[in-house]
């Protein structure tokens, strides 16, 4: 769901309106934010900014739903 709203919708708007570099670095601040625990907003902000890229490189949604999908589940199995 994050990434659906973060980068689908959010990030395609935002990079839309205002350009691709300011669009990548507000989607990513607003990624970060959404984790609350203040220990996490940083490292979930550069996370964002990293999914952001495997998008706009692969063109597809899937690869960063993966990625995402596999960074939560290695935080889980830790």
């Amino acid at each position: 769901v994050e990434e659906l709203w973060c980068r689908g919708f959010l990030g395609r708007k935002l990079c839309a309106r205002y350009g691709l570099a300011a669009g990548v670095f507000l989607t990513s601040v607003l990624f970060g934010l959404l984790h609350l625990d203040p220990s996490h907003v940083f490292i979930a902000g550069l996370m964002g900014a990293y999914l952001h890229y495997v998008l706009l490189t692969t063109r597809s949604l899937w690869p960063a739903v993966l990625l995402h999908l596999a960074n939560n589940g290695l935080a889980v199995l830790i």
